[in-house]
């Protein structure tokens, strides 16, 4: 572990890894603390030689077009497909067309996020007149504690990896105004 660093990020899911990547390339030091074995967050891909392709039991869904997400997905290859329209299953070789595919979906992965000792119930749902209080998390403690993740989005869709990565990098900006 470094002796010194510019910037501690406490939390290595979506949030944590923008405002580290926003924050490296503006130069500073980062010392990122991650409490599972892995970074990611509720971001969870398995790479299994069973299946063929990656399977994400995490945030498997984008919820519309989001830049930064999307400029995420394009700077590192990624693949990303539509689920709309007309789902089909193939076995023992027939083709039939698949009416419950999302609770087909649903019993492949069904994660308890409201249990999980690292996430706390992680989705972040602002509910009628709590807009306010997302914007008092939002707000830095004596410019010393920023504080990023979905529950800190004011300005967009809580509950979706694109506001953890917009907040982070909002997180960021903030500290390198301080900086300047």
């Amino acid at each position: 572990m470094p002796d010194e660093c510019d910037v501690v990020i406490i939390g290595g899911g979506a949030a944590g890894l923008a405002a580290a990547r926003d924050l490296d390339r503006a130069g500073k030091s980062i010392l990122l603390l991650e409490a599972r074995d892995r970074l990611g967050g509720r971001i969870h891909t398995i790479h299994d030689s069973s299946f063929p392709l990656p399977l994400e039991l995490g945030a498997e869904f984008i919820h519309g077009r989001p830049d930064d997400l999307l400029d995420i997905v394009r700077s590192t290859n990624l693949v990303t497909c539509d689920a709309e329209g007309e789902h089909w299953h193939l076995e023992e070789n027939r083709l039939t067309k698949a009416d419950d595919v999302w609770e087909q979906i649903e019993q492949v992965w069904h994660y308890d996020w409201q249990s999980d000792p690292y996430s706390r119930g992680a989705y972040s749902y602002v509910p009628v007149g709590g807009l306010q209080a997302t914007k008092a998390l939002a707000q830095p403690v004596e410019d010393t504690l920023f504080f990023a993740g979905e529950a800190t989005d004011y300005e967009a869709l809580g509950g979706t990896v694109d506001s953890a990565i917009s907040t982070g990098r909002r997180a960021a900006r903030e500290i390198l105004k301080l900086a300047d």
